[in-house]
């Protein structure tokens, strides 16, 4: 795995060379037009753009279109359509025989489209779906950073991207390249893997924490993650057999950084995403609740997480409003951690938020 970084991979464009699609489209459909001698007969909307088409071609390798041009020639595209315009475009170039241009920022999109046109074996040799499999199995799936780009992308193309395989892929490939760096079979790493060993006997800071991150920069992509997608490394990580002081790091780094940070807005607006105060405490604390679920319990969690950051929660869930019951079990893994009997129980709500653990 390359020590390099996709950098909001999730909201970047691009940066491969970019021909004019709309351009060769047009020159391919006056090109068809002008060897069969004859006109384009098929209207195809597709959000706010049409497509003037033929219908033999859209008929030839699409079951959607075969079906469909049957009764009209006619068509409105649901507004969801994977990837809306601009990845129909890809594909009709591909129906009037030209290659389609495929790279880790637009192959989820392209194999979801392909999927919705019904473009399989079934209907044409060499169709895009087997295609695009291949290119993701072959070609984003060896790669790191093309794995997080296509993972990424499939957060918009949900539930089709999780029905045809490509987020649990991407999940399982990120998680068995991340245990071969634990591994690092050919000892190129210049510093340990890092635990939380350092952090046992200190007060917990967020700051302090977040700089233990710089050098493991696969670990950086992973805390960017959403956090549904994250929840399913972590498990996919113990599955293969991570070690836990490996694998509760992460999770720690995780909360660090979308719980107990002072940033958390900042993050989200950074992301593309607006949102108000009420909408942030109500995000932090769906992420909390999903952090404890994560973390190891009893003796195991005393072996690697330092109990400081179990107060930093607990602080935090009087914040965000977590569950009682939720809250209950963090102040008796509390209590197991630093061998304190149940007296917390006494302790009320503002007397916990007086303290200060950041």
């Amino acid at each position: 795995m390359e020590a390099t970084s996709s950098k909001d991979s999730s909201v970047a464009s691009s940066p491969f060379p970019s021909p004019n699609i709309g351009a060769l489209l047009k020159i391919k459909i006056i090109s068809w037009s002008q060897e069969t001698g004859l006109p384009v007969t098929v209207r195809v909307r597709v959000g706010d753009r049409t497509f003037n088409l033929h219908k033999n071609p859209l008929s030839l390798k699409s079951g959607y279109f075969r079906k469909r041009l049957i009764e009209t020639t006619e068509l409105e595209l649901p507004q969801e359509f994977p990837g809306g315009p601009k990845t129909f475009e890809m594909i009709a170039l591909f129906l009037y025989g030209s290659s389609t241009l495929i790279d880790p920022f637009n192959v989820a999109a392209l194999r979801c489209a392909a999927e919705f046109l019904e473009m399989t074996e079934e209907y044409y040799c060499g169709n895009l779906c087997e295609r695009f499999d291949l290119y993701l199995n072959q070609v984003v799936l060896q790669s790191w950073d093309d794995t997080l780009i296509v993972l990424q992308r499939c957060q918009t193309l949900l539930p089709l991207s999780e029905e045809l395989l490509i987020v649990g892929r991407c999940i399982e490939s990120l998680a068995f390249m991340a245990c071969m760096e634990i591994l690092d079979p050919e000892r190129r790493r210049d510093k340990p893997i890092v635990t939380l060993e350092a952090l046992a006997d200190q007060a917990w800071s967020c700051e302090t924490t977040k700089e233990m991150v710089i050098h493991d920069l696969w670990i950086k992509d992973l805390i960017a993650l959403p956090f549904g997608f994250f929840r399913r490394i972590i498990g996919s990580l113990r599955r293969q057999g991570m070690k836990e002081k490996y694998v509760s790091p992460i999770i720690v780094f995780y909360a660090n950084k979308w719980v107990l940070s002072k940033k958390i807005r900042q993050f989200w607006e950074n992301s593309g995403n607006r949102i108000e105060d009420i909408d942030v405490r109500n995000r932090v604390s769906v992420i909390l609740q999903g952090i404890l679920d994560l973390l190891p319990v009893r003796e195991k969690a005393r072996r690697v997480i330092p109990v400081g950051f179990y107060f930093a929660l607990l602080s935090r869930s009087f914040e965000v409003g977590l569950r009682s019951e939720s809250r209950a079990k963090l102040q008796d893994q509390i209590a197991s951690l630093s061998y304190i009997w149940p007296r917390w129980k006494i302790f009320s709500s503002k007397d916990w938020t007086r303290l200060n653990f950041f």
